[in-house]
């Protein structure tokens, strides 16, 4: 039986210290592009900084808020040379990405500096 196309993320798991590299990131925007998961900003944990998340979005029943499944996570800090929040932007403020957020009633900040501080 083939492998569904998200599984890429699967083994994919980025600690803090660990870079992503050009390549990976266009990977990454071809994922999105291919599949139909939610990319989104959010808080790091200690909140100094955006993170971003892959989620798979999964609609239990009617009525029932989707549940989301996190993919693949990644902070600010691990971005490789010439990606930045506007450049991520590009990606995450897509119609059909944020048509995905609102189904999954998450909503998406198109704002870095509400992630500073």
């Amino acid at each position: 039986m083939p492998r569904p196309p998200y599984t890429v993320f699967e083994t994919m798991r980025y600690r803090e210290g660990v870079n992503l590299t050009a390549k990976e990131m266009q990977r990454v925007f071809l994922v999105l592009d291919r599949n139909d998961f939610l990319f989104h900003p959010h808080d790091s944990r200690f909140g100094f900084f955006p993170c971003y998340s892959v989620k798979k979005i999964e609609a239990i029943s009617p009525g029932i808020s989707p549940e989301t499944t996190t993919l693949l996570a990644f902070s600010d800090n691990q971005l490789p040379r010439g990606y930045d929040f506007q450049k991520l932007s590009e990606q995450f403020m897509k119609e059909e990405n944020l048509g995905r957020a609102e189904f999954a009633e998450i909503k998406v900040i198109n704002n870095r500096s509400r992630f500073d501080y």
